[in-house]
């Protein structure tokens, strides 16, 4: 993934407690979503608590193997063609991103440092691409800019997409 020890060290240690509190994170998560992409509601027609379930334990499955990157490429790649059939589209990465971002700084408050803030913009940016690649061939990863990765470069929240 092109993290340093470092990086890998700031993810794992602002996650643990987001994870200790998966339910409320996943909340936090999916009602920014709704907020800031309400179209991507349609998205999802099962269970929120357990759609929130699967997003944790995949973040949580990713968080795990940072230092292993060969053994994300293909579980990483078969989710973007799976989210490809659930409608999902290029454009929809930068919301989920945003949500993403904006759900750790309200879940981890000052505990949200950024070096941690710069590790998860670069790691989602990676994902990101890697899952538009493999999802749509024809767009690949060129172009997308991880949400809000000026602002995280600069240590600061970011516009629009930080108000609560």
């Amino acid at each position: 993934m092109g993290l340093d020890d470092e990086q890998i060290a700031a993810i794992r240690g602002s996650w643990a407690p987001v994870y200790a509190a998966r339910d409320l994170a996943a909340g936090l998560f999916y009602g920014r979503l709704f907020q800031i992409a309400p179209e991507s509601r349609a998205l999802f027609s099962g269970d929120p608590t357990e759609q929130g379930r699967k997003l944790t334990e995949t973040l949580a499955y990713v968080i795990e193997a940072l230092d292993r990157p060969e053994a994300l490429v293909e579980p990483v790649e078969a989710l973007a063609r799976r989210h490809v059939d659930y409608g999902v589209r290029p454009e929809d990465y930068a919301a989920v991103g945003r949500a993403l971002i904006w759900m750790l700084e309200r879940h981890l408050g000052g505990g949200f440092t950024p070096q941690a803030r710069l590790a998860w913009v670069a790691a989602y940016d990676h994902l990101a691409r890697r899952m538009i690649a493999a999802a749509y061939p024809e767009v690949g990863g060129a172009g997308l800019r991880a949400p809000g990765a000026a602002a995280a470069a600069e240590g600061r929240a970011g516009g629009p997409d930080t108000e609560s």
